[in-house]
């Protein structure tokens, strides 16, 4: 599987998510997320990154998730090659609900 993972240390009855990923994007270019395997028919992710090192993600699903760790989504990116080598930042995850 691609992308970066994003997962739930416990889904038990969630049917919607939403954060923001705070990133720095002359470092990191998102392009897209799609959500993991196994996840109830009819759940949907959105990215929105409309606001330059900004990603707000949503997840809906019309059925609750079970108990446990759940695989929720992928992010998937990439590295600019204008990004400078050896460049690092830490992904902030901000505003979940």
């Amino acid at each position: 599987v691609s992308g970066l993972p994003i997962t739930l240390s416990n889904g038990l009855g969630i049917t919607s998510a939403s954060f923001e990923l705070h990133y720095d994007p002359a470092l990191l270019n998102l392009q897209n997320v799609s959500l993991a395997a196994g996840l109830p028919a009819g759940a949907t992710v959105s990215l929105n990154t409309s606001t330059p090192g900004v990603a707000i993600v949503s997840f809906n699903s019309p059925t609750a998730l079970p108990a446990g760790a759940v695989r929720l989504l992928n992010l998937h990116a990439h590295v600019p090659a204008t990004a400078p080598y050896f460049a690092k930042q830490v992904l902030n995850l901000s505003n979940t609900l």
